[in-house]
């Protein structure tokens, strides 16, 4: 059984990855709930309630708008750039990049082949590039923490990668 912190932390984690997928914040809330309603409490895992929210939060960001404005708010700006990719290259890159799945396990929870994951990575790994570049034409601000930052300026200006997300995922689902 685990205490109430690492239970904060578990949640915490899934609500981040939920986040990433929807580029909502009610349907990242909407996943985890369902996570945590579809699992059984005596056995709880860091790894069930992840895998839980992810298939969640896909299914569910299907149906619903992004909302990205107020994602961005929630997110590390290293991270909130992920929100402007188009969602399905947003879901490749989370699985694959982010959560270190192996493609087999992507291609499954995506339903898409193995081919096309790699492809969207791809994509979506040189989008985030041209768009740490400055070469984006958005010019759109947006409020983080203590102070606005505007899109192109956020990620042109940085002097080495940022650590995206430290996460302990070495084992597909």
């Amino acid at each position: 059984m685990t205490n109430n912190s690492e239970m904060s932390e578990m949640i915490a984690e899934a609500f981040r990855t939920a986040l990433l997928l929807t580029a909502s914040e009610t349907l990242a809330e909407s996943a985890v709930l369902d996570a945590i309603g579809a699992l059984d409490w005596g056995g709880i895992s860091n790894h069930r309630l992840q895998q839980e929210t992810i298939k969640s939060a896909i299914r569910l960001s299907a149906a619903g708008p992004d909302e990205i404005d107020r994602a961005f708010s929630l997110l590390p700006v290293e991270l909130a750039r992920v929100l402007f990719l188009e969602r399905h290259l947003r879901h490749c890159f989370v699985l694959r990049v982010l959560l270190c799945l192996d493609r087999e396990t992507c291609s499954r929870i995506s339903q898409l082949p193995i081919r096309q994951i790699d492809e969207a990575v791809s994509h979506a790994l040189q989008r985030l590039a041209w768009m740490s570049a400055g070469a984006s034409t958005s010019a759109k601000s947006y409020p983080s923490a203590s102070r606005t930052f505007t899109f192109v300026h956020a990620f042109g200006e940085m002097a080495e990668p940022p650590v995206v997300w430290q996460m302990e995922y070495k084992h597909g689902y």
